[in-house]
């Protein structure tokens, strides 16, 4: 019965997992992914932009440009040192909970929720600063356009066309969102901490 216990508990904590990765597959999606299907016409996903007309608007739409790269990378970095720092919280914990002084299974019984709740708490972060990241992309882009709006048709086809022919040459990588890895991590330690608070509770079950 302990076992049946523990084989629910982790059939449990698969399909949350692949809940957290469901919603971060429609946070992608509704943010960079499918553009195809999104109708030109609408201005709302495809805003108008004005082309420069002096100087000072190219100087100020250059600036612009690299203020929003710069913060784009910055949440990009932002997100894998929290990651980081999350799983090597995760691992302390985990690194306790086995240890092989003192009740394992009380261990567990703690250490569970604890890593559930930072696996949470990383999710979260790790969406926060994808949508910020994703914010400041856009922003980027309607600058882009309006500087390209001075550029020749065919130099502005160069970043999708190659774009294309990377994709062409990765066919198999190229549509894997680096955004939906980022919380595969976090949906493994999710199903790791719900497996030790399973393991845990047996104390509680067969007492």
């Amino acid at each position: 019965m302990e076992w049946k216990r523990l084989a629910e508990a982790v059939v449990t904590a698969t399909a949350i997992s692949c809940l957290m990765l469901g919603a971060s597959f429609l946070a992608w999606r509704g943010t960079s992914g499918f553009k195809s299907f999104r109708a030109p016409s609408d201005t709302r996903n495809n805003p108008l932009v004005a082309a420069p007309k002096s100087d000072v608007d190219r100087e100020y739409l250059r600036m612009m440009y690299g203020e929003q790269a710069e913060h784009a990378r910055l949440h990009e970095e932002l997100r894998g040192t929290a990651t980081s720092l999350f799983v090597a919280l995760i691992a302390g914990l985990l690194a306790w909970a086995v240890g092989e002084t003192g009740d394992g299974h009380q261990r567990a019984l703690i250490a569970g929720p604890l890593i559930l709740a930072t696996s949470g708490i990383g999710a979260v972060v790790s969406l926060k600063h994808y949508e910020r990241y994703q914010m400041h992309l856009s922003r980027l882009r309607g600058f882009r356009k309006s500087l390209e709006k001075e550029v020749t048709d065919e130099l502005v086809s160069i970043n999708s066309d190659w774009t294309e022919r990377h994709n062409r040459n990765n066919p198999i990588t190229s549509w894997i969102s680096l955004h939906i890895l980022w919380n595969v991590i976090y949906g493994v330690t999710f199903l790791i901490g719900l497996s030790l608070f399973a393991f845990g509770s047996k104390v509680i079950f067969t007492q």
